[in-house]
């Protein structure tokens, strides 16, 4: 196999009887080449013998519920190794089948090396990676019923490296940083709440990343990102940073994301910083079988997103070779208090920063219309081959699965639905694809707004866009003739060669006018706004907005 990475702990089943979240403790193990450590966390000693490889054993912390299993690492860097969704049987997370150390002495790490493991975990109180990835972490148990299971993860910073680069120079701030990680019944996610603390009397500066290695659809033994996978976050424009040869762009430069969302398009490794998102999720989709791994926190409080990977052709790197350094087919995204690595923000004294952070999959969704701690979803809507139909296709991964979920279809200002199905969560997500008729549209600009509720008509998601069509329906302007013309007063004049039915609407629906559509005739409107106007003639209909002065 390409890449080996063993549990004792896999019951790959998912068809559990009961919906417990269950909290039992496992043993990990973890294939490196050879190094040790001083006690201070500097290299002491790399093996160069490819071969010279050695099996560490974690204790490993599983947390599962019906839905997925999660493994926790207190002891190397507090970190959430694994998720394993089981409807699908895959993995989320990516781990290295065979760790090796790298960058010893090129001065770009806080212990002037490095060794990528995988999964999620906290960064702090510095950059790239910070102090904290190999330390071991206090664990402890919030809470354990069989609907919910909540564990801390606790480190302080007490130390410092004294052969440390000099760019890393926060120095001992005596930061508190707890890490509870909640699991709950029926839900596909898992919550991720980081607190920082400065308990001290003075301000102290920091930095805080939260760094994912994400690897959706992959196979427990062999988790990789094929290069038809992307990076999906609401944003359109990047900042480049350091690449090799400046492929990403001029270092500082602003670039369109769509340059690099794609891993098909990293030429070779590289940093970008993500600017100006509109929204609180960020993630990535392997569009080779439709699966995605998202975060989902307040933007305003981790401003940051950091991009990396090693690049489209590190799916050819060998991680049981040492000269790979670490290399691999991953993609590494980042969640920061600042806005770019080495941005320090200040701790105040005697207070606390915290970032409530979510995570979870999705299934079937190659788009994202609207995401949050609920779930996500994608809708478009298309003409169809005939004439007086729309095609309106959605698409839905929502966290509690099971739940009776009601959808609704809105144009414009419109109260009433011009849509509307019930449909129940499914673990594998769920599709729903149906017709429009044109008479519910406008020629033009129509705004569309999906909303879901819950059973408890509780809004979970909801979503707008501008559609433009034109023609709407088959009736025929050039050859029916019918013009409209606004005149003073609140007036419409409606000229044309034939004869019809006359509707006129207010925006939100209300009719406001029926009759007759004959040459000539001028509709006085009882004040001024967007009206909706619909014709009917020689049994063809066209529908339109008019702005009445």
């Amino acid at each position: 196999m390409r890449k080996y990475y063993l549990f004792l702990l896999i019951l790959l089943s998912f068809n559990f009887i009961h919906a417990e979240v269950i909290l039992r403790d496992s043993t990990v193990l973890w294939k490196h080449h050879r190094y040790s450590v001083n006690a201070d966390y500097g290299i002491a000693s790399v093996t160069n013998d490819n071969n010279d490889i050695v099996t560490e054993h974690f204790n490993g912390k599983v947390i599962e519920n019906e839905l997925f299993r999660i493994v926790l690492i207190p002891e190397f860097g507090g970190r959430v190794l694994s998720y394993f969704y089981k409807p699908t049987g895959h993995e989320y997370l990516y781990q290295s089948a065979c760790g090796t150390p790298y960058g010893m002495g090129e001065w770009n790490f806080y212990y002037n090396w490095l060794m990528v493991y995988g999964g999620i975990f906290p960064t702090f109180p510095e950059p790239e990676h910070g102090k904290m990835w190999l330390k071991p972490w206090q664990y402890s148990v919030v809470k354990n019923t069989n609907d919910s299971v909540i564990v801390k993860m606790s480190i302080t910073d007490n130390t410092e490296y004294s052969g440390r680069p000099g760019q890393f120079n926060n120095g001992i701030t005596g930061i508190i940083c707890d890490l509870e990680v909640g699991v709950y019944s029926g839900e596909a996610g898992f919550s991720f709440n980081v607190n920082l603390k400065n308990p001290s009397g003075q301000t102290k500066k920091y930095e805080y990343w939260t760094c994912t290695t994400l690897a959706p659809g992959s196979n427990i033994d062999n988790t990789f990102t094929p290069v038809n996978s992307e990076i999906v976050a609401p944003m359109t424009k990047y900042e480049a940073a350091w690449s090799p040869n400046n492929w990403i762009g001029q270092y500082g430069g602003t670039f369109d994301f769509s340059r690099v969302n794609m891993l098909s398009e990293w030429t070779d490794m590289g940093i970008g910083y993500g600017l100006n998102r509109t929204d609180d999720y960020w993630g990535v989709i392997n569009h080779v079988n439709e699966e995605g791994f998202f975060r989902i926190a307040d933007r305003n409080v981790t401003r940051g997103l950091k991009l990396w990977t090693w690049g489209k052709n590190a799916s050819s790197a060998n991680v049981y070779q040492i000269s790979n350094g670490g290399k691999d087919d991953y993609i590494e995204l980042w969640g920061g208090a600042g806005l770019h690595f080495f941005d320090d923000n200040d701790l105040r004294a005697n207070s606390t920063l915290n970032s409530n952070e979510y995570f979870f999959p999705t299934v079937g969704l190659s788009e994202i219309s609207k995401m949050n701690e609920n779930g996500g979803f994608f809708f478009d809507l298309q003409a169809a081959s005939s004439l007086n139909n729309f095609n309106f296709d959605f698409k839905s991964f929502l966290n509690k699965i099971d739940q009776n979920i009601t959808l609704d279809v809105f144009v414009d200002d419109q109260t009433e639905s011009i849509f509307s199905e019930s449909f129940v969560a499914a673990g594998l997500g769920n599709t729903i694809q149906s017709t429009i008729t044109s008479d519910r549209l406008v020629n033009g600009i129509n705004n569309i707004k999906v909303v879901l509720k819950d059973e408890n008509s509780q809004v979970l998601l909801s979503a707008q866009k501008e559609f433009t069509f034109m023609n709407t329906g088959d009736f025929n302007p050039a050859s029916d003739n019918v013009r409209i013309s606004n005149l003073d007063n609140h007036e419409i004049m409606f000229d044309g060669e034939k004869s019809g039915e006359l509707f006129i609407y207010t925006y939100d629906g209300k009719i406001v006018y029926s009759g007759l559509l004959t040459n000539g005739l001028i509709v006085k409107m009882n004040n001024s706004g967007i009206f909706v106007v619909k014709m009917i003639v020689d049994n063809h209909l066209v529908t339109q907005k008019i702005a009445v002065k």
